[in-house]
């Protein structure tokens, strides 16, 4: 083996930020939505109306994520039925409706259906799903 003589050396790259481009084509600001918006799976509430009656939800309440169902609606604030945690990723229903009016800012994300059931009385809400949602509330 040849004895070889290394050489250190640092090569300084500029790298230009993205920008965003919306529907038409055209260029915005830089994109750095990545850090404050819902990453992947999560669907974030973006107008306020009677078609998410009866869907399920979580909702942010101090700091921790509660499923529930929304009952009603108002301009900016649903009114949602919510679990209660028992566990990570594991709800279930209190005997005593716990129903609050939430502004549509509290809304985590937009489930695609109920939580799904893991015993008799205890309920989890999809792993992936769930694993955002600890992100972004850095759980």
């Amino acid at each position: 083996m040849a004895n070889a003589s290394s050489t250190d050396f640092v090569v300084n790259v500029d790298i230009p930020e993205v920008a965003s481009v919306d529907a038409s084509g055209d260029k915005g600001t830089p994109d750095n939505s990545a850090e404050k918006t819902a990453p992947g799976l999560l669907k974030p509430v973006v107008t306020v109306d009677q078609h998410l009656i009866g869907q399920y939800i979580v909702v942010e309440y101090d700091g921790l994520p509660y499923p529930g169902e929304v009952l009603d609606v108002d301009e900016e604030d649903l009114e949602v039925k919510v679990m209660h945690k028992i566990g990570k990723n594991r709800f279930f229903w209190p005997l005593l409706d716990d129903t609050l009016w939430y502004h549509k800012d509290k809304v985590v994300t937009i489930l695609d259906g109920a939580p799904v059931r893991v015993t008799g009385r205890h309920w989890k809400i999809n792993h992936d799903v769930w694993d955002q949602i600890e992100d972004i509330l850095d759980l």
